[in-house]
């Protein structure tokens, strides 16, 4: 997940986002009068999403790091938790991991909680999936409806068994002698009423699977780099009833579309050369955006419709080989908003709509060549929050309501803060 010392897996559930700060988990409603820290209980010195599950019944699903009163020397235990907004109603959901290993290294405990570690997941229905070991299967696809007797693994993809290196025959505490080697389920994504992730079954290599949350339907879409090796698909995002996603090809990469069948699965575009693409992400139109690096002009945003005519660079914001070197996109309706670096504002909060003339910088809020670092990014209640640094606050939460983000124009003053980003008519 995005992580920042201050602002880090910012993310929505129903009218609302979470988000940690410090050391606690806070919830906002985009205003500030809205925007309140909370933990379940007073007995924990420590507790932050580590990353989101899903939006299940009314409640956030999410993998959260806690540490208990008194404070000890281990680093906590990240298991999945579920909260409705409120200190009573969050709670752990299940302890997946609940063995503990030697603490070793600069650590002083002679034990840690060794931790399962929930993956962001998807929801599928009343469930949402999502990676964790439990240190008895390895790392593999888990369900969960919110509740510890609705939480269970759904396949074992890898059943190769491994030797559990802190065996105690003496302490059951340090688990099970053998051990599952894992699929390592990731990139987890909706598509219908299936959900499509990356996995490694032991011997095709990291593949494209599906599932529709039942161990009999969870299978492997196609073998696009036979053998071991893996094509490595990453990045998936769903649209129209299919999955588009980056894939290793030959010595470089591609993007790929796939509709969960093998024949189905085909190469879009080769990036015109271009390498180290990453970041994904599709708007509500139906237009994909991502980041790709080619030797001529660095680092950039590139676009897609889904054939090989529409791909193409959107704009080289910064020329030369450097790039801008865009992050943190985040689709908000039909526009792209972003971080990047012109070369001359820094790296500051940008949008666009895949032309180069819609493509242009919110605001200087660092103002000159100072950076505001601003994200990650998240949609609730009509706005865009995201943290960002204007080099006089310190890092702080911000907003921008989503019909300024199509509309957006420069103006004076600069730097508005939350209060003002809300009733702005535009942004320097």
């Amino acid at each position: 997940p995005d992580y920042d010392p201050q602002f880090s897996v910012l993310t929505r559930a129903g009218k609302r986002a979470f988000f940690n700060a410090g050391s606690r988990l806070w919830t906002t409603d985009g205003t500030p009068a809205g925007t309140l820290p909370f933990k379940p209980r007073n007995v924990y010195a420590q507790l932050q999403i580590t990353a989101p599950i899903g939006f299940v019944g009314g409640r956030l699903v999410f993998g959260a790091n806690f540490l208990p009163y008194p404070l000890r020397c281990d680093p906590g235990d990240t298991e999945p938790w579920v909260t409705d907004g409120t200190r009573r109603g969050t709670r752990q959901v299940v302890n997946l991991n609940p063995f503990v290993g030697y603490g070793g290294g600069s650590s002083q405990c002679e034990t840690v909680e060794l931790s399962s570690s929930p993956s962001r997941g998807a929801v599928l229905g009343q469930i949402a999936l999502f990676a964790a070991n439990d240190f008895r299967h390895g790392r593999e696809l888990f369900a969960t409806d919110g509740t510890k007797a609705g939480t269970h693994i759904v396949a074992d993809l890898d059943p190769r068994l491994e030797r559990n290196p802190v065996f105690d025959p003496h302490d059951p505490e340090f688990g099970p002698e053998q051990i599952g080697v894992g699929s390592s389920p990731s990139d987890l994504v909706r598509s219908g009423s299936r959900v499509f992730f990356v996995a490694d079954d032991g011997t095709t290599g990291r593949e494209l699977w599906v599932t529709d949350g039942t161990r009999r339907h969870t299978r492997r879409v196609a073998d696009l780099v036979p053998g071991p090796g893996g094509s490595t698909p990453r990045d998936l995002v769903a649209a129209g009833g299919a999955v588009y996603f980056f894939a290793a090809r030959g010595a470089g990469e591609g993007l790929y579309r796939s509709d969960g069948t093998q024949r189905g699965t085909t190469l879009v575009s080769d990036l015109a050369g271009g390498s180290q693409a990453r970041e994904l992400t599709i708007t509500k139109n139906g237009s994909l955006f991502f980041v790709a690096f080619h030797p001529e002009t660095g680092t950039e945003l590139w676009t897609s419709r889904g054939t090989p005519g529409t791909t193409r660079r959107v704009a080289d914001l910064r020329p030369g080989p450097r790039g801008s070197l865009p992050q943190r996109l985040k689709a908000t309706g039909n526009r792209l908003v972003f971080a990047a670096d012109d070369g001359t504002s820094g790296l500051e909060p940008w949008r666009s709509d895949g032309t180069p003339e819609g493509t242009v910088r919110l605001g200087d809020l660092a103002p000159g060549s100072a950076a505001s670092s601003p994200g990650p990014f998240s949609v609730a209640n009509g706005q865009v929050l995201f943290g960002a640094d204007d080099g006089e606050h310190g890092r702080e939460l911000w907003a921008i309501p989503l019909p300024k983000v199509s509309a957006i124009r420069p103006c004076r003053p600069a730097r508005p803060r939350l209060p003002d980003l809300l009733g702005a008519t535009c942004i320097r």
